[in-house]
């Protein structure tokens, strides 16, 4: 072997090398990533769990004294309920314009369950990829009903660049087999409110809501 053959083996045994470890830390960062938001995602559970179980015996207690009031105090907590989603799903529309994702080349680079938008200038649009290059979203189907239905990628595209929402963007604690049963339960419904029930908050109901 000449030297000249030898430092271009080098050389491509340092590339094999770097592209090796450049894997080996994607991958580490992806387990450091998915750690830390299965702990967020933890402690949000155990802090709803323990707001939910302080109102249950609230009402218990109430239920006790006078049932009426009772029933009048869980009316309440429905409403707040009710309120706190609806605020909720503001926020995700207010955000909307600043959403950001990572790009996808391909359907190759999508799990089921991801959660994935196009923009358009300041408008973004939001779908589940539920597989076999099919999302399922919420926007005007072929007659013309806006409702929740499944369009191939293609289609949802547009012809526009895919992204991809992170999971601390857009929270999950399904698996995404149950993410997209979740989508598929949802199919034709309608009621489209561009504030409180858009795209987005169904895209973000799929992965995290109850």
């Amino acid at each position: 072997m000449s030297i000249r053959e030898f430092f271009e083996t080098l050389k491509d045994r340092a590339e094999d090398i770097s592209e090796l470890v450049k894997n080996d830390m994607d991958f580490y960062r992806k387990m450091d990533d998915d750690s830390k938001n299965a702990e967020k995602v933890e402690k949000k559970n155990l802090k709803e769990e323990k707001k939910d179980n302080i109102r249950e015996k609230t009402i218990d207690i109430v239920n006790l004294i006078n049932p009426e009031l009772g029933y009048a105090v869980e009316t309440l907590h429905e409403v707040e309920d009710t309120a706190s989603e609806k605020i909720n799903n503001l926020f995700d529309s207010i955000r909307n314009p600043f959403s950001k994702g990572k790009k996808v080349k391909s359907s190759h680079d999508l799990y089921v369950g991801d959660h994935i938008y196009i923009r358009s200038g300041f408008i973004t649009h939001h779908g589940i990829y539920v597989g076999d290059d099919e999302v399922i979203h919420f926007a005007p189907d072929e007659l013309g009903d806006v409702c929740i239905h499944t369009v191939s990628l293609g289609k949802f595209s547009d012809g526009k660049k895919i992204l991809r929402m992170s999971k601390s963007d857009s929270p999950i604690r399904y698996s995404g087999i149950e993410v997209a049963e979740r989508a598929q339960s949802r199919l034709y419904d309608g009621e489209y409110n561009l504030a409180f029930n858009n795209c987005e908050n169904f895209a973000r109901w799929c992965r995290w809501g109850e």
